[in-house]
């Protein structure tokens, strides 16, 4: 008589605070002269390049510092284009030039982050983009470690809760791993900000929902899936 079979799924989930956080930027202006556009977004562009080099000093080898409050930032050149609008009457209306510049930085100082979206929010021409909370690449090594354990003792349990019944054990003969996957909360903004008082760092835009700042837990999630043998315990 053939072995018993037993297949069956694995899980964990692991809950951390993030370590991180990218802050996206966006610099644009629109208007009827291009040489005005882009100065605008030159001009804002500058201020906000400088705000996040004092935040992220260098080491000798290029590093940012321990104490750094953003370990990196980047940036694209200043483009710009134009388009022609159509009136109601699809007739063509005066050319509008418009000029783009954007950031990202990494922050590790979430206060630091509150205090520059509430000063980023008093600068015309700049828009947040998007805000994702994240883990160092060495905490998601060694949850992906913990993760796939955990996942694979879910996984025996269920085996053996099967196999108790019939009063069996179980070897594993089998096993797919379904990977890790990590989860965070996205925060999308808007062009206008309203700073609101408080350690939260809650950013309200005009008309719109709250956008909070305050750092949102990563769930870290395994799945394994094993095949066992089940065998008698005599």
């Amino acid at each position: 008589m053939a072995p018993l079979k037993i297949t069956v799924s694995g899980s964990s989930t692991i809950s951390r605070s993030p370590e991180r956080c990218l802050l996206r930027v966006s610099v644009r202006s629109e208007g009827p002269h291009q040489e005005l556009v882009s100065k605008e977004v030159g001009l804002a562009s500058n201020q906000v390049h400088q705000i996040f080099k004092e935040l992220s000093p260098k080491t000798e080898e290029g590093l940012a510092t321990a104490q750094a409050p953003v370990t990196k930032f980047s940036n694209t050149l200043l483009s710009t284009r134009s388009t022609v609008p159509l009136d109601h009457d699809n007739k063509p209306l005066p050319r509008v030039y418009h000029a783009h510049s954007s950031f990202q930085a990494i922050f590790r100082n979430f206060v630091t982050l509150g205090e520059v979206v509430s000063q980023l929010a008093t600068y015309p021409k700049i828009e947040i983009d998007k805000i994702d909370w994240h883990l160092t690449d060495e905490t998601k090594k060694a949850l992906g470690s913990e993760s796939r354990n955990l996942a694979m003792y879910d996984a025996i349990q269920k085996a053996n809760d099967y196999a108790e019944v019939v009063g069996q054990k179980v070897v594993a003969v089998h096993i797919t791993d379904e990977g890790q996957v990590s989860h965070g909360r996205t925060l999308q903004s808007a062009r206008t900000f309203v700073p609101t008082a408080g350690m939260g760092y809650s950013v309200s835009p005009e008309g719109g929902p709250v956008i909070d700042l305050t750092p949102q837990d990563i769930e870290f999630r395994g799945s394994v899936e094993v095949t066992f043998e089940a065998v008698s315990e005599n």
